[in-house]
């Protein structure tokens, strides 16, 4: 390769990762928000009714912010959860009334049942009742200390 074209190629990929880098929106409070009454009003709406088709009950439901990313890239994700007591429910019912709701089963297996709707996934870990259920928004880009990770807020669904 010549010097010409280690130089053009070298160009190429600034080019492209400056690009990439530079698309990363940094959400503000506002969209924070949002997201968190998506997941919400996800939670009020499907965790009642996922309950119901499984003949189960409610406890504890709460939400939380929960941090990731790397470095400077500080994201944060809301989820909302509740745990459902099932005895009868086996993982392929839960999977079959996930995708009742709308949601695409993307995992049926040993490790828990994923489906995903829109931004929103709804997530449970395989194994016996009672057991926990998510509703997760996606994970927004923003700077440290707009929202309080971890801490518990407390869910207004109906809990038997």
């Amino acid at each position: 390769m010549t010097a010409w074209r280690r130089r053009q190629a070298a160009l190429a990929a600034l080019v492209i990762a400056l690009t990439v880098g530079g698309c990363a929106t940094v959400h503000d409070a506002a969209a924070l928000e949002e997201s968190r009454d998506e997941v919400d009003a996800a939670a009020r709406a499907d965790l009642p009714a996922l309950a119901d088709a499984l003949g189960a009950e409610i406890e504890d439901p709460w939400g939380r912010w929960s941090a990731g990313g790397a470095k400077n890239a500080f994201q944060v994700s809301y989820e909302a959860t509740a745990r459902l007591v099932a005895p009868s429910a086996d993982q392929d019912e839960v999977a079959a009334a996930i995708a009742h709701l709308g949601y695409e089963v993307i995992q049926n297996s040993d490790a828990g049942v994923v489906g995903t709707r829109d931004d929103l996934k709804m997530m449970t870990a395989g194994g016996d009742s009672p057991f926990r259920i998510k509703v997760v928004g996606p994970y927004l880009r923003t700077e440290t200390g707009v929202v309080s990770t971890g801490v518990r807020d407390e869910l207004d669904l109906p809990v038997d």
